[in-house]
C-alpha cells in the first residue's frame, strides 16, 4: 500500500509508530515516546526512538528531550543517523551519514538544536536519498 504525503504517492510503504504518554512521579510532566519502525520503498527501513516531557495543565506542551532516527537496508547497514542519544550527550546533536555501498561511516556533523529535523524532514532526506529506482545495496 502506498501512503500519500503531501498531496503525492511516496516511498513510505508501511509504518508502525506509536505516540504514547506514561505517567511520573513529577507533578507537572508526564513522559511522552515515539517508537517504531517505518518500511519504505526499496527496502529501506527508519527506526525512529524519541522522548520527552508533556505538560500535565495549561497548553499541555511536548518537549522532546532524546531523539533517535536510523535508517538502514535490512541485513545491510545504516545509512543514516541523526541522534542525542549518547549518555551523558544529550545536548549533542549530530547527524551520522553512511557510505551506501560499504556502511563505512562518511560523515559526523555536529548540529545545534534548532537544526535538527523532524520525522518528515528525515523522511524527505531519504526519500530524495533513496527514493528513485536505482538503490545503492
Amino acid at each position: 500500500m502506498w501512503y500519500k504525503y503531501r498531496g503525492q504517492v511516496t516511498f513510505i510503504l508501511k509504518e508502525g509508530v506509536t505516540f504514547d504518554a506514561y505517567p511520573t512521579p513529577d507533578e507537572r510532566h508526564d513522559v511522552f515516546i515515539v517508537e517504531g519502525e517505518i518500511e519504505c520503498k526499496n527496502g529501506l527501513r527508519l527506526a525512529v526512538n524519541k522522548m520527552g516531557e508533556i505538560e500535565r495543565d495549561g497548553a499541555r506542551r511536548v518537549r522532546m528531550l532524546r531523539y533517535r532516527y536510523e535508517a538502514w537496508f535490512p541485513g545491510k547497514h545504516q545509512v543514516l543517523r541523526y541522534d542525542n542519544n549518547h549518555p551523558g550527550e544529550q545536548h549533542r546533536f549530530h547527524r551520522h551519514e553512511f557510505d551506501p555501498i560499504s556502511g563505512t561511516e562518511s560523515t559526523q556533523r555536529d548540529m545545534r538544536r534548532e537544526e535538527f529535523p523532524v520525522m518528515n524532514e528525515v523522511l524527505d532526506e531519504l526519500m530524495n536519498m533513496f527514493g528513485g529506482e536505482e538503490v545503492y545495496r
